[in-house]
């Protein structure tokens, strides 16, 4: 659903925190030419995303960004969401694109790369490649990217319940830090998943971090049981998440 409290003339703003995100990528990128970042489902990685691509463009930082997803479904949304915006959409390439680009953005299954060949030619090509929101392990494209691959390295991902075990959290030894956290705790109590109401009656009802803990663990649990690969992702169905939160009587 569009929150129109932060859209504006066509474009998407960014929120404080996702602001944040944004800045500690480019930080990283300047420092060592990787970052990598975790954020909780539905807290706007497509957006920050996007923001990403028009910076670098912009700056000239980068000309040729691949990104790598590990779903069809999820490379589609991508393509799509590149698509509708103005700044940035001329540079998308189509799989039956044959042109040679100055600029472009390539946007690929993990699948695609588990060939050597096929891996070796999309990142040499490339002078930004972006893990985004990867949830397998692959660990033989990691092991490859990272003896072979020189250039920026960006992984956008989402947070798991435990923020001890986070998924790739290293990316086979790719990253050796986590650039930026934003958890489902600080999301849920943020309110940046819910409305006003239901951050209201958080409020009220739970008094002890305890008693916070218990619900979040409960309401993340029952998020990414239903958009984490236990059945089709369906981003249509990201809004159920507040839904969930009034079922369990919130």
């Amino acid at each position: 659903m569009r929150d129109t409290r932060y859209h504006n003339s066509g474009n998407y703003i960014l929120r404080s925190y996702q602001k944040n995100a944004l800045d500690a990528i480019l930080k990283s990128l300047q420092i060592k030419k990787k970052a990598n970042i975790y954020m909780a489902q539905g807290t706007g990685k497509t957006l920050i995303l996007i923001h990403l691509i028009k910076t670098l463009f912009s700056t000239n930082y980068s000309k040729s960004i691949t990104i790598l997803v590990d779903r069809i479904a999820f490379q589609d949304f991508i393509i799509k969401s590149i698509k509708d915006d103005q700044e940035v959409s001329e540079y998308i390439l189509l799989d039956n694109d044959t042109k040679s680009y100055e600029s472009f953005i390539n946007v690929t299954t993990m699948q695609n790369c588990l060939n050597t060949s096929s891996l070796s030619d999309c990142i040499k090509k490339s002078d930004t490649i972006i893990l985004f929101d990867i949830y397998k392990n692959y660990n033989s494209i990691f092991n490859f990217i990272k003896n072979n691959y020189h250039n920026n390295i960006i992984a956008i991902s989402s947070c798991t319940l435990d923020e001890d075990s986070l998924p790739n959290r290293t990316f086979s030894g790719i990253f050796d830090s986590i650039d930026f956290l934003y958890s489902y705790k600080s999301a849920v109590l943020d309110g940046t998943l819910n409305n006003d109401i239901i951050i209201k009656n958080v409020s009220e009802k739970l008094k002890t971090e305890k008693e916070k803990d218990t619900l979040i663990k409960t309401l993340t649990q029952k998020h990414v049981d239903a958009f984490s690969g236990k059945k089709e992702y369906v981003l249509e169905q990201i809004d159920e998440f507040h839904k969930l939160l009034y079922d369990i009587g919130i």
